[in-house]
């Protein structure tokens, strides 16, 4: 994980990476850090703990019972994850015109995988066409599919 973690520091700066080991060791934790990680979790890992770190937000999720209240928590993190993802197609185009095809692999595949987690299915389907075209080094199909993608955020945000 820490060659991994330094690789893909290499290639994307503002990608997030989250360690996760059943070491529990405070100095196994500066030392993730230390090699580039964002966010350090030991397991057993509470499903809020996993969201906080994975996005850099502050998410309290609230108790089960309370289905209006978690239905509106939901939203909310949906929200903050819309917008970010509207900053994510500003830098895929950036690494496009760059043709920094690696990191346009990462950026995709790392929003698609936040949005599938958030039920997003159409946003996930535009990362994976992003991510296979990228993979092909296709320079229109990426533009299109970024495109394509920054248009439906824009849409979901007008909601």
């Amino acid at each position: 994980g820490l060659e991994v973690t330094q690789k893909i520091r290499e290639a994307d700066k503002s990608l997030r990476i989250v360690g996760l080991s059943a070491h529990a060791q405070e100095k196994e934790k500066q030392k993730a850090l230390a090699f580039g990680m964002d966010a350090f979790l030991s397991k057993p890992v509470s499903i809020e703990d996993l969201i906080n770190a994975a996005t850099g937000f502050e998410v309290t999720l609230p108790a089960a019972e309370n289905s209006s209240t978690a239905e509106s928590a939901r939203d909310q993190f949906k929200g903050k994850f819309l917008t970010e993802a509207l900053v994510t197609t500003r830098e895929l185009f950036e690494d496009l015109n760059d043709q920094n095809w690696e990191s346009l692999c990462y950026k995709s595949h790392y929003t698609k995988g936040a949005a599938a987690l958030l039920d997003m299915e159409t946003i996930a389907q535009h990362c994976d066409r992003i991510n296979r075209a990228s993979e092909s080094q296709s320079f229109a199909n990426v533009n299109d599919a970024i495109h394509s993608l920054q248009q439906h955020l824009k849409s979901s945000n007008n909601k």
